[in-house]
Parts: C-alpha cells; sequence; structure tokens
C-alpha cells in the first residue's frame, strides 16, 4: 500500500522538473499523460488481476504485483524521453492495478470464519453485508466461544 500511494502522489509535485528535463515542459498534453497513464495502467491490471490471482494464486499474484512498480519506477526514473517515462508509468499503474484486488481476495480466503458466532448468517451473508462480517469478527474475539 505504501506503493500505490506514492506512485499516485508523488508525480504531482516534481511534474515541473520532469518536464524540464525530458524536454516537454509547456506542454500540458503531455504533463497529463504523464499524471493520467498510471490510471490507465491500474485499469488494465484490476481487468487481470482475478485470472492472474487464479493462474499462479493469491499469494503469488500479490508478490508478482510489486514487480511492475518496481520495474516501472526504476524506467521512469532512467529514462531521458517521455515515451521511456509514460511506459514506466503505465507499468506502475499495471502493478497499482493488480495488487489491492488479489490482496483482499486474499484476505477473505484466508479469514477464520469458524472464530465466528454467527455462522450460519455468515454463511448467508458474507458477501452483502460488511457490518455483519465485522459484528461477527468483533464477537469473535471478544466473546468466549459457546
Amino acid at each position: 500500500s505504501f506503493l500505490f500511494g506514492y506512485h499516485t502522489g508523488v508525480v504531482n509535485e516534481p511534474l515541473e522538473s520532469i518536464s524540464a528535463d525530458l524536454g516537454f515542459a509547456g506542454n500540458t498534453l503531455a504533463e497529463g499523460l504523464v499524471v493520467s497513464i498510471c490510471l490507465g495502467g491500474a485499469f488494465v491490471g484490476c481487468l487481470f488481476s482475478g485470472s492472474v490471482a487464479d493462474g499462479i494464486g493469491r499469494r503469488r499474484a500479490f508478490q508478482l504485483s510489486t514487480l511492475p512498480m518496481i520495474v516501472g519506477a526504476a524506467l521512469s526514473a532512467l529514462t531521458n524521453s517521455l515515451e521511456g517515462m509514460l511506459f514506466g508509468r503505465l507499468l506502475v499503474g499495471a502493478g497499482m492495478g493488480l495488487g489491492p484486488p488479489v490482496a483482499s481476495l486474499y484476505i477473505t480466503e484466508v479469514r477464520i470464519w469458524y472464530l465466528c458466532q454467527c455462522t450460519i448468517a455468515n454463511s448467508r451473508y458474507q458477501h452483502s453485508s460488511p457490518m455483519l462480517t465485522i459484528t461477527c469478527l468483533l464477537e469473535s474475539r471478544f466473546l468466549p466461544p459457546l
């Protein structure tokens, strides 16, 4: 989640110096692309997150999601062209889109449901009622087992 927040918010402040270094200063279209292509990559990463998680497993998919973020950040830092920056930001976005859906799948699957006192209601409504899930988890932590 640190990489997610970092790559989402850090590009806005140094954008002026990045554009001057890469030679597109004053080109608002190019500056907008550098900022927004990351979200396009996140969209693409989200589209493939379920297939990747089903194919190689939740834990491996979550570990794999850091690879495009690291490679994309390195490429963005070492490039001398606008195209390299855009490709690096696209890779970062793909990792950002892949990670959170896979992490939520993993957390959902490793929850300890048998500790919950309200297992009948929980099995029926576990995906439709987040408050019921939270209530059951709190109940299982603070009340003694039957």
